[in-house]
């Protein structure tokens, strides 16, 4: 990858860090509901700092992904929710960085599965799969059910994990649920 991609450097987000993410999360989306989500979740007990990434290009934060813990029947998973990054730096692959980067720190903490709420042809290239046919149920039902996503890091987890996910309660509404 040349030109803005290979300037970017993926890490760890800092407390530092939180305003210009925030500001990430509101330009990706074109709103403030995305940021006050990721500011409960980095309130609450679902959160893991490890798992607050951000890609930083020339000292500027353009990207951040957020992983918090979830249960599916047991197993613990990191849910991945939200993932930014700033219009101008879209579709250079900083999205995907992010995404590995915060896979590689989950597995290295343990967590054996990951879920995800998210456009199918873009999470499957990361091994990404529809849940229900494991068993692996959304708090509310989503449409279309293959928007609903694993990938499994541990082997066997799949056939390990069942039921409805328990995630933070801070993600316990249906909108959060609607693609």
């Amino acid at each position: 990858m040349g030109g803005i991609a290979s300037s970017i450097v993926i890490r760890t987000a800092t407390p530092a860090d939180t305003e210009a993410l925030l500001g990430v999360e509101r330009e990706a989306f074109g709103g403030s509901s995305e940021a006050e989500l990721v500011v409960a979740l980095m309130s609450s007990s679902v959160f893991i700092p490890e798992l607050s990434m951000v890609a930083e290009s020339e000292g500027l934060i353009v990207g951040h992904v957020l992983f918090t813990r979830a249960y599916a029947g047991g197993v613990p998973a990191a849910l991945l929710a939200p993932l930014a990054v700033t219009p101008a730096y879209q579709r250079c692959g900083i999205g995907g960085e992010l995404v590995c980067a915060g896979l590689g720190t989950a597995l290295a903490g343990g967590f054996q599965l990951s879920l995800v709420l998210g456009h199918p042809e873009y999470y499957g290239r990361f091994g990404y799969e529809p849940a229900e046919p494991y068993g692996i149920l959304p708090p509310y039902p989503v449409t279309p059910a293959e928007a609903w996503m694993v990938l499994e890091m541990d082997m066997g987890a799949r056939e390990r994990a069942g039921g409805t996910v328990q995630v933070a309660d801070e993600l316990m509404l249906p909108e959060m649920w609607r693609k």
